[in-house]
């Protein structure tokens, strides 16, 4: 009898217990949900700032594209600018060096032998001399000053084409020099 009239203390007594275990429970979820709540929160902090940071870098690259389309037309002026100075300065050059390899070799032939046509190969910077003397004597000395070791080696490249008669009784032939080098 005893154990029946106390039925509602053993029952309080459960309710009790299963009271403190829903508790546990009810705090271990509320741990749990506000941990997973804290860590989403992290997350989409992370993702804010991440697509901040994806905004200034776009931002930058759109003003450094944006420069960079400006400054084309500019950066195209200057190359072709230097494109042509670096040409006007081959042709000066070239011509400096034609100039130059024309007044030594005029100053140091006789002045019985008459130059009588220059040329030039632009391709190979060669200078055609074609010279001329009345006898074989004067075009003897000039093959004695073109085989010269102090004339050879101003040069790049020294010859000299065969020996011609014309048919007023003149002789010629012609002096090839490179202008590379002198």
């Amino acid at each position: 009898m005893g154990k029946e009239i106390n039925f509602l203390g053993d029952r309080r007594k459960k309710l009790t217990k299963q009271e403190k275990e829903d508790r546990k429970i009810l705090r271990i979820g509320s741990v749990f949900f506000g941990l997973v709540f804290l860590l989403f929160l992290a997350v989409f902090a992370l993702h804010f700032a991440l697509a901040q940071q994806i905004l200034l870098v776009q931002a930058q690259q759109k003003t450094v594209r944006d420069q960079i389309v400006v400054n084309q037309q500019l950066e195209r002026s200057f190359v072709i600018f230097v494109k042509k100075l670096v040409a006007l300065t081959d042709l000066y050059q070239t011509r400096l060096d034609k100039r130059q390899a024309i007044a030594y070799l005029s100053s140091i032939l006789a002045p019985d032998v008459f130059l009588k046509q220059i040329t030039f190969d632009q391709r190979n910077k060669f200078l055609v001399f074609r010279v001329q003397a009345s006898d074989i004597f004067h075009m003897q000395k000039v093959f004695g000053i073109v085989n010269d070791p102090n004339v050879i080696k101003k040069f790049d490249f020294l010859t000299t084409s065969t020996l011609e008669r014309t048919s007023d009784e003149k002789y010629e032939m012609n002096i090839i020099v490179s202008t590379k080098k002198l």
